[in-house]
């Protein structure tokens, strides 16, 4: 069993969450491979994470509810919409400059999503915190 917050929440390992945003942000690249390769990385850190909290859960003889849920529920958002809307929104601001370069949306969405990871995941957990998790 991995620490959640080394493994999972600190960098550079928060980053391989984001392969699924950026495999969006890589859908004009011409090689498939690299589209596949970033969405499956970022696919791998969510499974590994739930799985991560299950078997916590199970080593401290604990019920798996809500410590799963909660997490499927934080990366669904964390990792997967937040930094998807991010990658869109970089995406039509390079449109909207008239700037004509792929690579100028991947490497915007990339280094805004390294400047803001932190506070994604903060917000994420104040907002889960402030609604669904009063209910366990």
């Amino acid at each position: 069993m991995l620490d959640d917050h080394i493994h999972f929440r600190s960098v550079p390992y928060r980053f391989l969450g984001y392969g699924l945003a950026l495999s969006h942000a890589l859908s004009w690249a011409e090689e498939p491979l690299l589209k596949s390769l970033s969405s499956l990385v970022g696919e791998l850190f969510v499974i590994a994470r739930v799985a991560n909290k299950a078997l916590d859960a199970q080593n401290r003889n604990a019920s798996m509810v809500p410590d799963v849920p909660d997490t499927i529920i934080f990366e669904g958002i964390a990792t997967v919409i937040l930094p998807a809307l991010i990658v869109e929104v970089c995406g039509s601001a390079v449109d909207a400059a008239l700037l004509s370069g792929r690579l100028v949306t991947l490497a915007l969405s990339v280094s805004v999503l390294v400047l803001l990871h932190g506070k994604l995941d903060e917000a994420v957990s104040n907002f889960m915190d402030q609604t669904i998790r009063k209910h366990y």
